[in-house]
């Protein structure tokens, strides 16, 4: 249920005093006994005594007992899971019934019962039934797991479990494959208009040179800046606005290219794209040490990586290709000026825009996770 909806942005429950030992807690309104105070004891048995409780007594510890909030966070979706069950099979069995009053209260009882066991996981082991805001914590099971795996490290098998490895992953494929099918598609780009045929060799060498220096500086230039900026915009929030910066470069291509006069608009296009493919290999992997820890830097770097080969392989050798023997003659050779990638630079700056949207979600997952002061000391 938290993975398809997500958590409460708020959520907070009272935390025990002694969260490792329920056994130790004392239950609402019962009294402790020296020695065996246990949370909601149920009975004992004596040397005369005739029934034994204690199993009973530990199975219901260990669902309305003391607990961290953790665990009560994950008790508490259970429950709740089940009140979702309960209310559909309800509708279910009055329409069976045809609106019978005795099933409807039966139905309402039941949910009754659900919803105080919902608030006995939620307040097990407090002994209290209202609390001050300082005497709460603030909870969210999957942001503390992350918090917990990015500062003693998640290994490679693990990172496939982490939604955010996908997120990362996915958003530097889609950006580093655009800036890829750029690169390789460079040479046919400048052939593609007549107005640069006599000089397309010379016009190709001096953009790889400046996509070349663009790609540099973007390198350089985005870590002294996210640095200077580290107080106010987390590096996750920086990555989103590189990757956009990629779809705005791929938006220029497919639009900002004269007909009549490409050379400025290729310049421009390549320039942006240089740079902005710089930066984000810059970010993959800082991204990388900074979501998944330190431990198993390497392989994880190593995983993410793979994002710029599979999205160049997709964007360029497959999207690319079609698109230009689509508009290529017999002898495969384009001369159609933009038509020949117009429909690539397109679709790449629409996924560019996915992109851009996945890192934004990957940064706003960040930023639940860590205190208001906190991503200037992460970052």
């Amino acid at each position: 249920a938290a993975m398809l909806v997500g958590h409460p942005r708020h959520l907070a429950v009272p935390a025990s005093s002694d969260a490792h030992s329920p056994q130790n807690i004392k239950g609402p309104g019962v009294s402790g006994h020296a020695g065996h105070s246990g949370a909601y004891p149920l009975g004992r048995m004596g040397t005369s005594g005739l029934v034994n409780m204690a199993p009973v007594n530990r199975a219901v510890s260990g669902i309305f007992g003391g607990a961290d909030t953790d665990t009560k966070f994950t008790r508490g979706l259970a429950v709740c899971a089940l009140t979702a069950v309960h209310v559909a099979a309800s509708g279910a069995l009055l329409h069976v019934a045809g609106g019978s009053v005795a099933m409807a209260a039966a139905c309402l009882v039941v949910l009754v019962v659900l919803l105080a066991a919902q608030c006995a996981v939620l307040l097990g082991g407090t002994g209290q039934l209202v609390f001050v805001r300082s005497e709460m914590e603030t909870i969210d099971g999957k942001a503390q797991m992350a918090v917990k795996a990015a500062q003693e490290g998640v290994g490679p098998v693990a990172l496939s479990s982490l939604l955010d490895f996908w997120l990362l992953f996915t958003a530097l494929l889609l950006s580093l494959g655009a800036g890829v099918t750029v690169i390789n598609n460079l040479s046919q780009m400048v052939g593609a208009y007549a107005q640069l045929a006599p000089t397309a060799g010379m016009v190709t060498h001096s953009l790889l040179k400046l996509l070349a220096c663009m790609n540099t500086l973007g390198r350089l230039a985005s870590g002294a800046l996210s640095d200077r900026l580290a107080a106010r915009v987390s590096r996750v929030m920086f990555t989103v606005y590189c990757v956009a910066g990629m779809a705005a470069g791929q938006a220029f291509l497919s639009v900002g290219v004269s007909e009549t006069a490409p050379l400025f608009g290729l310049v421009v296009g390549v320039s942006c794209v240089g740079w902005m493919y710089g930066s984000l290999f810059w970010a993959m992997p800082t991204l990388v040490m900074e979501l998944f820890g330190a431990k198993h830097f390497g392989a994880n770097r190593g995983l993410v990586g793979l994002s710029p080969a599979i999205g160049g392989y997709l964007l360029s050798t497959l999207l690319a290709g079609k698109v230009y023997a689509a508009a290529a003659g017999e002898d495969n050779n384009c001369v159609a000026g933009g038509a020949c990638y117009r429909t690539t630079w397109t679709l790449n700056a629409g996924l560019g825009c996915c992109a851009v949207g996945l890192c934004w979600w990957l940064a706003q997952r960040r930023a639940r996770r860590a205190p208001p002061n906190a991503l200037s000391r992460i970052s």
